[in-house]
């Protein structure tokens, strides 16, 4: 039954663009729906599709976006779905600290702020669930050279207060030589002070059949499908990575090779997993002691993939266990890449609430060279820079995100269910979401911080589109605000007001 409305009836057939519904083709429900959710103003979304006809065969799909409250459904002769994702309330809720409760005034002040530019955006930290947050923060330890953080005080993350062990760790300030930032302009933009990463343990209850995974479950599928000692394969999922800067990789791969710790390269950088699931890579410059090969979008991978083994020696440098060590170089945070089917949607939304500026002549000028067909032959890659740190969001055509068991955690599903909670949660404050949705409020764990000078602009803009966010009502010893605003791919940025 396809999505109908009053005004429809009366006003006749409508076209894209008069502020009834807006057509975008070629997307699957889930993207369809996941563009009705980033969309301000969609409160249901139609998805249809058609036989292609013609020798070439098949079928095309139309995503409507409505944006005047659907009042009914009428037959059509072609398979459609009509989904209302949100009622259009005359007297829209506010957003107020932890509650839900009827009003304008807040609104109206939105409205009229939501113009406002957004301040700059600066990289705090990243946070991941994790089965073995302990193991994880030891392993950034003994291999990057991060610094334990054993008191909470001094965590930029309110993730401990909700029950859940966090392991933290920072890395020390520093900054990339001027010679290095005339060779390469992707570092002259990195900040130069101390970040942090938290590892995650949840104790909620695992959820129940058929709802969300609890985000620890993620993290064991994830490790499952990961296959870093096979050079040749790669899986979608390690699209979710951290991404850390050094002018000196070999320093940093040397204790990796010592220890038979397994890794894959790609360009100028390593990929490696972090216990359990999470991945990380290492780019930098002076990569010797390990053969790379370029990014191969095309090449497909399956949970049962047998992909040659190279020979001993063939892609690695042997290391000695007793060989001196140099000291372990400087890493600065040059992004994190997120795993989605719509990156071009991911990307809009964070341009829209979050700011920065899209990194399009960047990758049309890697695309023919280290990215080539990821431009939507084989995948698609968008790139956003924010004030001293970037995000991508990669769509992979051709690679696997599935263990060789099976899993119902696949990129899209996950995906489809993080957004759809968010949209049901919204404006509650997290404290309310850990009660009411337990699975759910396992992922808040997975997230980027980000400082920001103030947080009105980003509240009043969230307000005006009735975008999706939540609120902390903090406590008496924790003063700095926060807003928690879900990404396009459901995960969560926890944006800081600056003390």
């Amino acid at each position: 039954m396809g999505c109908s409305e009053n005004r429809r009836e009366t006003e006749g057939p409508t076209s894209e663009g008069d502020g009834v519904y807006s057509e975008i083709w070629e997307l699957s429900q889930s993207q369809c729906e996941a563009r009705c959710v980033v969309d301000g103003g969609c409160v249901a979304y139609e998805h249809s599709t058609f036989p292609r006809g013609g020798a070439r065969g098949g079928a095309y799909t139309r995503c409507e976006l409505h944006t005047v409250p659907v009042t009914h459904t009428v037959p059509a002769s072609f398979p459609v779905v009509c989904r209302v994702l949100q009622p259009a309330p005359a007297n829209p809720p506010s957003r107020g600290r932890g509650s839900k409760r009827p009003g304008s005034q807040t609104r109206q002040r939105g409205a009229e702020s939501s113009s406002l530019p957004l301040p700059a955006a600066r990289y705090a930290f990243s946070s991941f669930v994790t089965p073995t947050p302990r193991l994880a923060a030891a392993f950034l330890v003994d291999y990057l050279g991060a610094t334990l953080l054993e008191d909470p005080r001094t965590f930029q993350t309110r993730a401990a207060a909700h029950g859940r062990l966090v392991a933290a760790v920072r890395f020390r300030p520093g900054s990339t030589s001027q010679a290095t930032q005339a060779l390469r302009a992707d570092t002259r933009h990195l900040n130069e002070g101390p970040h942090d990463v938290y590892f995650v343990r949840s104790d909620e209850p695992p959820a129940s059949e058929g709802s969300l995974l609890t985000a620890e479950r993620l993290a064991d599928e994830m490790s499952k499908v990961h296959r870093f000692g096979v050079q040749e394969t790669w899986d979608w999922w390690q699209d979710w990575h951290l991404a850390l800067w050094t002018e000196n990789l070999d320093a940093v791969l040397v204790r990796l090779l010592r220890d038979g710790v397994p890794f894959v390269t790609r360009g100028t950088s390593a990929y490696v997993e972090i216990p359990r699931g999470i991945t990380f890579q290492l780019q930098g410059l002076n990569m010797s002691l390990a053969a790379t090969e370029p990014f191969n979008f095309c090449r497909a991978t399956t949970p049962t993939s047998r992909l040659p083994t190279p020979p001993p020696g063939a892609w690695r440098s042997a290391v000695r266990p007793d060989a001196p060590l140099p000291p372990i170089p400087h890493l600065q945070a040059k992004h994190l890449a997120l795993p989605t089917d719509t990156p071009e949607a991911a990307l809009q939304h964070l341009q829209r609430f979050i700011g920065g500026e899209g990194l399009g002549d960047v990758l049309a000028f890697l695309q023919p060279r280290s990215h080539r067909f990821s431009n939507g032959e084989c995948a698609m890659l968008k790139w956003q820079r924010l004030a001293d740190f970037d995000l991508h969001f990669v769509h992979q055509f051709s690679k696997t995100d599935q263990p060789s068991g099976g899993s119902t955690a696949s990129v899209r599903d996950v995906q489809r269910r993080l957004v759809a909670g968010h949209a049901k949660h919204a404006g509650e404050d997290v404290g309310q979401v850990a009660l009411a949705d337990p699975a759910l409020s396992t992922f808040f764990g997975n997230g980027l911080g980000l400082r920001v000078s103030s947080l009105e602009p980003f509240r009043a803009r969230l307000d005006a589109a009735r975008a999706p966010y939540y609120v902390h009502s903090g406590d008496s010893s924790q003063t700095r605000r926060s807003l928690y605003v879900p990404l396009a791919t459901g995960f969560i940025v926890e944006l800081q007001e600056e003390k």
